[in-house]
């Protein structure tokens, strides 16, 4: 994939006006990732099913979102942040909300100039996103959101790969007083998810927590979403 250096362009999804400006962050994050279209490609062939579907970012597709050809649906959106790196609702959030922004309805002229992001690293962004989007944005794409997952997919437990050993948590923290176990590398059955505390571990950031059964049998305890294939949460609903 040719283009500018990551340094040389906006990378900051909260300030994106125009379509012209999401292809422009978006290819900022491909390029600090290391991401060509045969790599995306590749990370987005590796990714969990969602809602059933395998994920898919073919060549062409990641081209004509690159060089601003097609606005990115919000699944092709959610794919190609997740090829290189981006999961976790607090990551995600600011991006889907600059795709709404940018979406404007049929015969409707977008007519925002163009504006320079400010480079901010990912997990700045991820750390920032409650500040980054106002209130009524927010809950705008949460509508939206929650009405769209309601008609594609019924949520319930769910299998999900771990790919690492880690403790299992009383709650949806690291602390060593909530520790009650672990849980080793494979697949494994989910109930739900949660948000708790941050969490960094194997170069991801989440506030994410998945709710399981250790290897001693003991229930209704938490991990982090960062040990999990993907980071995705999946089919899971949230946990009472």
């Amino acid at each position: 994939m040719r283009g500018p250096a990551a340094h040389d362009q906006p990378s900051d999804p909260a300030q994106v006006r125009s379509p012209a400006d999401l292809a422009a962050c978006l290819r900022t994050l491909a390029a600090r990732e290391g991401m060509s279209y045969r790599t995306l490609a590749q990370a987005a062939e590796r990714l969990p099913p969602r809602d059933g579907r395998p994920q898919s970012l073919p060549r062409a597709t990641a081209s004509d979102i690159l060089t601003g050809k097609r606005l990115p649906s919000q699944e092709r959106l959610l794919t190609f942040l997740a090829a290189c790196g981006v999961t976790g609702t607090h990551q995600t959030a600011p991006w889907l909300a600059a795709r709404e922004r940018v979406t404007a309805p049929p015969g409707e002229p977008r007519t925002s100039p163009p504006v320079r992001c400010h480079h901010t690293p990912l997990r700045l962004i991820a750390l920032a996103a409650a500040a980054a989007i106002s209130a009524a944005a927010l809950t705008l794409l949460t509508a939206r959101a929650t009405g769209f997952l309601a008609q594609t997919r019924t949520l319930g437990p769910q299998q999900l790969v771990v790919t690492s050993k880690t403790w299992t948590h009383t709650s949806p923290d690291a602390k060593d007083a909530t520790h009650r176990g672990d849980v080793g590398p494979g697949p494994r059955w989910f109930s739900c998810w949660t948000q708790g505390e941050w969490l960094s571990a194997l170069n991801h950031t989440s506030d994410t927590w998945l709710r399981t059964t250790n290897d001693d049998g003991r229930p209704n305890l938490y991990i982090s979403v960062d040990y999990v294939q993907g980071q995705n949460t999946g089919n899971l609903p949230r946990c009472p």
